[in-house]
């Protein structure tokens, strides 16, 4: 990489035009490396958790899932549903990538809350087993719209972060609820170490 913040300096006033365009250059050059440097940080951190749901699976079909028949179904309903999910997650890493316009395709549709945050209890419960976490919800069923597979990717960041700043054994509860004017939300509660009120505002 280009060291941040190196800038070429001849002193030669005749050459005050050539050192602005290579200086140019190496800002974009920086910018770039910055930017290849957060997508690979950014790849690896999204994949995490769908790769640790799918080897969860798969280590609980090679205990019971062979004599077990309802695990086993379980299991390869799980692993093609998170397969599927991933295919989706990869394609939009891809197309941040290529930096198409920007912005992410988003697929809007009506979906199961209850159901979504249940499948991310569940995971949740089964690759992280040094946290306590327990799901809640309302009588009735909550019915969402949007894009359900960056919500889930949502709930599981807020879940990834929670377990980082939670001691083992404490508690990290998932929640639904409906609000006064019918609009559904999911809450992440922790008893981890909080945010100090200075960066509350960021």
């Amino acid at each position: 990489p280009v060291k941040e913040g190196a800038k070429l300096h001849t002193g030669n006033a005749e050459l005050e035009q050539l050192e602005i365009s290579i200086n140019n250059l190496l800002e974009r050059m920086r910018d770039s490396y910055r930017q290849q440097s957060r997508f690979v940080s950014d790849a690896s951190h999204e994949l995490r958790t769908p790769l640790a749901v799918l080897q969860g699976y798969v280590n609980m079909l090679d205990r019971w899932g062979k004599t077990d028949e309802k695990i086993l179904n379980e299991s390869i309903d799980a692993i093609k549903s998170e397969t599927e999910h991933m295919k989706k997650l990869v394609e939009q890493l891809l197309f941040l990538a290529r930096g198409d316009s920007g912005k992410t395709k988003l697929n809007m549709q009506s979906f199961s809350l209850n159901e979504m945050m249940k499948e991310v209890y569940e995971e949740s419960s089964m690759i992280d087993k040094n946290h306590i976490y327990s799901f809640t919800e309302e009588n009735n069923e909550i019915t969402a719209y949007g894009d359900i597979s960056m919500l889930k990717q949502t709930a599981r960041i807020l879940i990834d972060n929670a377990s980082k700043y939670t001691p083992e054994n404490s508690s990290i509860l998932l929640k639904i609820k409906t609000s006064n004017e019918g609009s559904p939300s999911f809450i992440i509660q922790d008893e981890g170490i909080g945010i100090s009120s200075k960066d509350v505002s960021h």
